[in-house]
């Protein structure tokens, strides 16, 4: 999945950063084993809820984020769920 945007890399990496925390606040109560890695511009993250794992990787370049997730089997059904949310989070962050 990708998110366009027209910020430049450095303005979009700030705004995720600053999302991630503000995810961390937010939810870490309600998630484990939460794992975050930056390097550079891009983000390795995991969590794991309702006895399920999450895995997402995003990279941030010039006019778009882009996002893969693994999804784990259990939750398949709510992708396009997950997806569709996901893409209306990064935009209305990215605006």
């Amino acid at each position: 999945m990708s998110v366009s945007h027209t910020l430049g890399r450095e303005e979009a990496l700030r705004r995720l950063k600053l999302k991630a925390q503000e995810l961390h606040q937010t939810y870490g109560g309600q998630v484990g084993g939460l794992e975050e890695e930056w390097v550079d511009s891009q983000v390795s993250f995991s969590f794991t809820t309702v006895g399920m794992r999450f895995q997402c990787q995003a990279v941030v370049v010039e006019d778009a984020i882009q996002l893969q997730a693994e999804v784990p089997m259990l939750a398949l059904a709510f992708r396009p769920m997950i997806e569709r949310k996901v893409q209306e989070e990064l935009g209305q962050l990215l605006a």
